[in-house]
């Protein structure tokens, strides 16, 4: 029995599941195990969803290094492994003793290294075509921009701190990158959720986008005379418009909320999603 705090990154219930269900397939690789855990996610990962996961290259899957792992120590193991769902404070002994010892580890100060490297034999690399839905395609092709040039480029990396920056100014909560992202969907509509991950990618058109355009050269300078910027169009330009609607912004916050109005900054912008 272990009590344990995780390593770095978000400290829940899910990923200390698997964090469990890890370490037990590691320390008893040659033993026949039962598994019992009150963690459909974590159950119904293992048993139905995990080879579905891996083809499609682990999109939009949570804490894909614990799952990752598993997935190797499954393939490696010696004994047999079962799987069981149970009720969680059923009395179960095991189960409430598990609660208990989570609770100990969270009160940890010192953080417990846990081995997260799969053998590169063992890695998959990519996901299978066959069994992508066109939306799995998107999804793809949509993160994969996330990873390049305009993805995890300096802009990228300054925009989303300063998201990150702003959005615990006005909560008091500083969100993790992947909230950032994964807040860009419903009720955000596709149209702004494009501007929205244009403007954290720097890639809105405006500006010293037209600066070497034949003919367009013209198109980088804002009707005001200022050379454009998103900071300008959205935040800064003098033209009665864009006082207009962020005035109207603000009613509208007002008679939908008590939360204090603040005004808005390009990190919050950029960052809406995760407020």
């Amino acid at each position: 029995n272990l009590a344990i705090r995780l390593p770095k990154g978000p400290q829940t219930n899910q990923r200390a599941e698997l964090a469990a269900i890890l370490i037990t397939l590691e320390k008893n690789q040659k033993d026949n195990l039962e598994i019992r855990s009150d963690s459909r996610t974590s159950i119904e990962g293992i048993t139905k969803h995990l080879e579905t996961w891996e083809d499609k290259d682990w999109l939009g899957v949570k804490n894909q290094q614990e799952w990752k792992k598993i997935a190797y120590l499954l393939r490696i193991r010696d004994g047999t492994t079962g799987f069981k769902w149970i009720k969680a404070h059923n009395g179960e002994e095991g189960n409430e003793k598990a609660d208990e010892m989570a609770n100990e580890g969270a009160q940890k100060n010192e953080e417990t290294d846990i081995d997260y490297e799969v053998p590169k034999n063992f890695q998959t690399n990519g996901a299978r075509l066959q069994k992508l839905t066109q939306a799995d395609a998107y999804g793809l092709t949509k993160r994969e921009k996330e990873r390049t040039p305009g993805g995890n480029s300096r802009f990228t990396e300054m925009h989303i701190e300063d998201a990150k920056d702003e959005i615990e100014r006005v909560t008091g909560k500083r969100p993790t990158k992947e909230t950032i992202w994964k807040g860009l969907k419903d009720p955000i509509s596709n149209k702004i959720n494009d501007f929205i991950w244009k403007l954290i990618h720097n890639r809105v058109s405006c500006g010293e986008y037209f600066k070497n355009m034949t003919g367009w050269e013209e198109k980088q300078f804002c009707p005001c005379g200022e050379k454009e910027t998103p900071q300008h169009l959205l935040l800064f330009c003098g033209k009665a418009e864009i006082k207009e609607v962020w005035n109207e912004v603000e009613l509208i916050w007002t008679q939908i909320t008590k939360e204090k109005w603040n005004n808005p900054t390009m990190g919050i912008i950029r960052g809406i999603g995760a407020i």
